[in-house]
């Protein structure tokens, strides 16, 4: 049981890389650009809206 656990970790974790772009400096959004109170960029939506929204928060004050 515990091996069948892990495999199926192991694949899911592997097909979240799959569908996750490559980001550096030239392509990934500057939010704070655009919105002067917003600092996370999420662009692969890891993030829930109501936990960047927080970090958001967070980081204005």
């Amino acid at each position: 049981m515990k091996r069948h656990t892990l495999v199926i970790l192991f694949l899911w974790f592997s097909a979240i890389r799959l569908f996750a772009g490559i980001y550096n400096i030239d392509n990934i959004e500057m939010v704070h650009l655009a919105d002067s109170n917003k600092y996370v960029c999420n662009p692969d939506f890891i993030l829930n809206p109501d936990s960047v929204a927080v970090i958001d928060e967070m980081l204005t004050i």
